[in-house]
This record gives structure tokens, sequence and C-alpha cells, in this order.
């Protein structure tokens, strides 16, 4: 006879893990449906609906939202090419990593409602503000990840390519960027949650549109089921990112398995 081999566990698939994670919000949507005994301050959240389809009706809500996701966009793909960037040179050159670092210290320990009124006074209010501000509020995981990988790349990596007289180039495409993906990547989440929340800051502080500025408004015209509306969705566009973010991590992993052992 011969032996049975045991089944492998399943793995989940997008969608399933995509449902599972939204069970919890459904299950707290609906207790506080029924539980709901002070509509001031805790409206339902079938009245949240209501409000935020009142919104759209007048045309504020997804001029709102696009604005903040067109800033946010734009400010972490600014980050994305900075921060690595520079990461794999300041990862590469141990002098320029001695001679920025505390330059570097310095400036990622400023908080961003400081950072807003001086580029409001240098940059103007609008659109470019907002993002330069976003984007360098959240380059700083990505860059110091991306360094700090490229510091550990293997040494029989390096070797290796110097053997078979790889260019620099072809090194960089062949042995760097897959041995500091993961690392990279683990930046680039972390940035992406940081920079939802900078974005509202943003636009709470600066004013003018989108959703912070829309929160705000609400609060200030003591509309609390759009404000929990518009929360809300802001909390969905977070989990939904971070479970686009994880997809394309997990995918390009997959694709390209010595990234994973490189970092």
């Amino acid at each position: 006879m011969s032996a049975e081999t045991p089944a492998r566990p399943r793995r989940e698939g997008p969608r399933l893990a995509w449902l599972r994670g939204l069970i919890p919000l459904a299950l707290l949507l609906a207790g506080w449906q029924l539980l709901s005994t002070d509509p001031l301050r805790f409206p339902p959240p079938s009245r949240w609906f209501e409000s935020l389809q009142l919104l759209m009706t007048q045309d504020v809500l997804l001029p709102a939202l696009g604005h903040s996701l067109v800033t946010f966009v734009l400010g972490l793909g600014i980050a994305i090419v900075v921060g690595v960037s520079l990461g794999l040179v300041i990862g590469s050159l141990p002098r320029v990593d001695r001679a920025f670092s505390p330059l570097f210290d310095f400036l990622r320990g400023l908080p961003v409602p400081v950072l807003v009124p001086v580029t409001i006074l240098l940059l103007g209010v609008g659109l470019g503000s907002s993002v330069f501000i976003v984007a360098f509020a959240i380059v700083w995981p990505i860059l110091l990840n991306t360094a700090l990988a490229r510091r550990t790349v293997s040494s029989v990596r390096m070797d290796s390519a110097r053997m078979l007289k790889f260019g620099p180039i072809a090194t960089l495409t062949k042995i760097v960027i897959p041995s500091v993906f993961p690392a990279a990547m683990v930046g680039v989440r972390i940035a992406a949650s940081l920079g939802v929340i900078t974005t509202l800051v943003v636009e709470m502080i600066s004013g003018g549109r989108g959703a912070g500025f829309l929160l705000m408004e609400r609060q200030a015209r003591f509309d609390s089921p759009g404000m929990w509306g518009v929360l809300l969705i802001i909390g969905v566009f977070g989990f939904l990112l971070n479970l686009a973010l994880a997809q394309i991590e997990r995918r390009v992993l997959r694709n390209h398995p010595g990234s994973a052992s490189a970092a």
C-alpha cells in the first residue's frame, strides 16, 4: 500500500480574503444600527448613507474624494520614486550615508502640522503644496528600508554579478532591485497608511477641497451622519489599499522567489 500524502491546505483567494476582512465591519455596522440610541452624536448607519446620497446629489462628495485621491496617489508615487532612488544610493555609498544621516534624522522628525504653514508660505495653497507635504512626510519608511536592504545585500550575489561580468544596469535590475524589493515594499505599505492620514490632515489644516476639509465642514454644520459616512468611506479605502498592496507584494515575490530570501 502506498502512503497517503496529506492534503495541502487550500490558500484563500484574494476575493475570499477581501470578503472575510469586511465581515467584522459589517457586524459592527449591523450592531450599531440596532443599538444606536444617540442620533445626534452616534446616528445609525442608515442615516449615514442618506447623508452621503444627499452629498452626492449636491455634487460635493465625489469631487472631494477625487481631490484627496489625486493628492494621495501623486504624493505616494513621488515618495516611491524618491525613496527607492535615494535609498539605493545611500545604501551603496557608506560615506553618503554617514554624511546625510543627521540631516535625514532631523527632517523626518518634523511633524506634518508644522510643515503645512511653511509649505503654503513657499508654494501657496493648492494641489502642488499638498502633494509636496504628503510626499515629504511619507518618503522616510521607503527610503530607510531600501537603504538598509541595499546595505545588507548578500556579498555572494554581488561577487556572482562581477564574475558574470554584469554591467551596472544588469547588476541593478537582476541583483540589487530583486534583493531590496521585500524591504522596500514594507516601506511602501507603511508609507501608504501614513499617506492617507497625512492627506486628511493637510486638507483639514489648509482647507480648500478634499475629504479632510469635507469632514471638518460636516462637523462644523453638526452633520453627524455625513461625518460618519465620510469616515466609513475613508476606512474602507484604507482597507482596500492595504489589501491591494499585499496582493502586489505576494504576486511579485511569487514571480521572483529569489528576492524573498535575498533581503
